[in-house]
C-alpha cells in the first residue's frame, strides 16, 4: 500500500531507497543480459551468449519492476526496454555512418529511435507482469506465456519488427 509521498506504509525511507537501488540493479541486469543474449563480434570472433542469457531478462524485468505499481513498471519497462534494443542494434552506427556516409548523429539516432518500436511491448510486458506476478497462482507460466505472446505480437503488429526477440 503506498502512502503519499510515494512510501510504501510502514517503509522507512532507508528501506525505500534500498529498494530503489536494488531496482535499478535488476534494470541494469535486464539490459545487460539482453545485450548478451545476442552475438557481438570481440577481437575479430563472434561470440554468442544467447544460450546462457537469453533466459534472464524477463525475470530480471520482473525483478525490477515488482511493487511499482502497473503506471511505474511500464514507464521503467519502456526505458529499460529502449537502451536494451538500441544497444543490441549498436551495428546499425557502423552501417550508416561507416558504409552509409551518414553523419554521426544519424548512427547514433538510428538505433534510439528503431528501439522505440519494441519499447512499448516491454512496457506493457513490465506493466501487465507487475500486476499478475503477484496475484496469479500460475505466476511463472502465465508470465512466461505473457512474454512470448508479445515477443510474438512485436513481430506482427503493424507489419512486425521480429529483430532481437528473446523467444
Amino acid at each position: 500500500m503506498a502512502k503519499a509521498g510515494g512510501l510504501r506504509a510502514g517503509a522507512s525511507p532507508q528501506v525505500q531507497e534500498s529498494g530503489s537501488w536494488r531496482r535499478w540493479v535488476f534494470a541494469s541486469a535486464y539490459v545487460i543480459t539482453t545485450v548478451l543474449a545476442f552475438p557481438h563480434e570481440l577481437a575479430g570472433r563472434v561470440i554468442d551468449l544467447g544460450w546462457l542469457f537469453a533466459w534472464w531478462p524477463p525475470a530480471l524485468l520482473l525483478l525490477a519492476v515488482r511493487g511499482l505499481g502497473a503506471k511505474r513498471a511500464a514507464g521503467l519497462g519502456f526505458a529499460a526496454g529502449m537502451l536494451a534494443h538500441a544497444l543490441v542494434w549498436h551495428w546499425i552506427y557502423v552501417v550508416t555512418v561507416r558504409y552509409g556516409h551518414a553523419p554521426p548523429w544519424v548512427g547514433v539516432a538510428a538505433p534510439l529511435l528503431l528501439a522505440l518500436y519494441p519499447a512499448p511491448f516491454i512496457a506493457a510486458f513490465a506493466a501487465a507482469g507487475e500486476r499478475l506476478s503477484s496475484r496469479s497462482p500460475l505466476g511463472p507460466m502465465a508470465l512466461a506465456a505473457l512474454w512470448t505472446a508479445f515477443e510474438h505480437g512485436r513481430s506482427c503488429v503493424l507489419t512486425g519488427f521480429p529483430w532481437a526477440t528473446l523467444g
